[in-house]
């Protein structure tokens, strides 16, 4: 036999609000209400008030993040820190790229060293070499 239902009552809201705050997820919310998190899903789409209220209080819960990351970062200088904080508010600066040139002739053979310490020779490297055309012979003409 089911249990009592739980009726969307201010006091809910208030308490969603004081939990999105405190950092929990919805599944947790709905588990300390005793409903189903489905439940809780349809009371955030019908109720305004109370979709309000979790958005509110996820959004003091992220400020208190940002705002240790930035203490961390700027106070105590930890470099970790830092660096999320300038990849992410920096991308085009900070952000991890790797740009390759290569210049040369092209690659003949690809040395592999297998878990044994044993050099094998990868056979796409020796496929890439046959498909590369020879350099033009100077001073042959047809």
């Amino acid at each position: 036999m089911p249990g009592p239902k739980t009726q969307l009552t201010p006091r809910l809201i208030l308490e969603a609000r004081r939990m999105a705050m405190l950092g929990l997820r919805q599944s947790d919310m709905a588990q300390v209400f005793g409903i189903a998190r489905e439940t809780l899903s349809r009371y955030r789409r019908e109720s305004p008030e109370l979709s309000q209220a979790l958005d509110q209080g996820k959004q003091h819960c992220d400020q208190q993040v940002v705002n240790a990351l930035f203490r961390n970062a700027v106070e105590l200088r930890d470099t970790r820190a830092q660096i999320f904080w300038l990849k992410n508010r920096q991308p085009e600066t900070w952000q991890d790229k790797q740009e390759l040139t290569h210049s040369g002739d092209a690659i003949k053979q690809i040395v592999l060293v297998n878990s044994d310490g044993e050099e094998t020779v990868n056979k796409l490297g020796l496929a890439m070499a046959k498909l590369t055309p020879p350099p033009p012979e100077q001073g042959h003409t047809e």
